[in-house]
């Protein structure tokens, strides 16, 4: 790939990385690299140089942090251009280094259904996936239904299929969840952050990411199994593969019975937790033991109490509000 003389061009390593073309031991910001290579990208397809652009596309989706966060913006300008049907075409030439976890595979399936073109592949892709190692059922933070809405029912089908082909039946949910917990990748800033913070300071890095890793597992089970549930006459049951216990099986419920009882809300109160099933189970907890109570929340769950921040007009202000808490700041908000 010839790069642009008049300027550094940044590329992304595969684990979030950056480094500059000309000096590969000079690491800048990823905000700084990501800017760089959109620009460098968007200069190649515009001038119709489509080799460079799907060879700067391959670094870029060789990151996966840059793929979960500029996805649609990709498809954007693929699209815009005229050129979304090559890119799937070189996606899957370039599969064995690109696509290496399932959302990189969610990913390709979303790009070749934009483009009309899944039906020549879908034999082809299940074929391959069936063949591939394990690390093809590795998922991400994003790598979930509810991501990836514009997928067919085949497809999403074909997605559960993948994703909970290493979900154990033979032992109770826990167990299970324990065992597919290998398969998570978690950020790298996120995990260190909630450890740093985390309330139990005696508990080893070990031990915490092996609970942290099996809420994760958990919470990715929840949310894939409430999509499909929308879903009218869905292509997979994956309620059929999983038995979600019921929240008494997995909360002691009398002691968080005890727990809500002793807050104090007559000032006005707002609890918070980060991350994994705990967050859902919380809330689950939460609208059980105090119906009369707000929840806010990104996903409403079309209850009369529940207030959406990701479907209406006040989301800036709640973000505002997190990032103060983030910051260790006091925020205080007025109506």
């Amino acid at each position: 790939m010839t790069l642009d003389d008049s300027k550094a061009l940044t590329l992304l390593s595969p684990t979030g990385g950056v480094r500059v073309a000309r000096d590969p031991h000079k690491i800048i910001s990823p905000s700084d690299a990501t800017a760089d290579t959109r620009l460098q990208l968007v200069r190649y397809l515009k001038a119709r140089r489509l080799p460079e652009a799907l060879e700067l596309t391959k670094l870029f989706l060789c990151s996966s942090v840059a793929r979960q966060r500029w996805r649609h913006w990709l498809e954007l300008v693929f699209v815009r251009e005229g050129y979304l049907a090559e890119l799937v075409e070189f996606l899957w030439c370039e599969r064995e280094t690109i696509i290496t976890d399932l959302f990189a595979l969610a990913l390709f399936m979303s790009f070749s259904n934009k483009a009309g073109t899944w039906q020549r592949f879908e034999r082809l892709c299940r074929d391959w996936s069936d063949r591939s190692p394990t690390f093809l059922r590795t998922f991400s933070e994003l790598c979930r239904l509810d991501c990836f809405a514009n997928l067919d029912p085949g497809q999403k089908a074909d997605f559960c299929r993948f994703k909970y082909a290493g979900w154990r039946t033979d032992v109770n949910f826990l167990a299970a969840a324990a065992a597919y917990s290998e398969y998570v990748e978690i950020s790298e800033p996120v995990t260190n952050y909630l450890f740093q913070e985390r309330r139990d300071k005696r508990l080893s890095y070990r031990d915490w990411l092996h609970s942290f890793r099996i809420a994760e597992a958990i919470k990715h089970v929840s949310m894939d199994l409430a999509s499909l549930s929308r879903i009218p006459h869905a292509a997979f049951d994956l309620a059929g593969v999983i038995r979600y216990p019921g929240l008494g099986e997995l909360v002691h419920l009398d002691a968080m019975r005890v727990f809500f009882n002793k807050l104090d809300g007559s000032n006005g109160l707002m609890l918070a937790t980060f991350h994994g099933a705990y967050s859902l189970f919380a809330v689950d907890c939460f609208r059980r033991m105090k119906p009369n109570k707000w929840v806010m929340g990104m996903v409403a769950e079309g209850g009369s109490n529940d207030i959406s921040v990701s479907t209406n007009r006040h989301t800036a202000g709640f973000r505002g509000m997190s990032r103060g808490m983030l910051k260790k700041k006091e925020r205080r908000c007025s109506p």
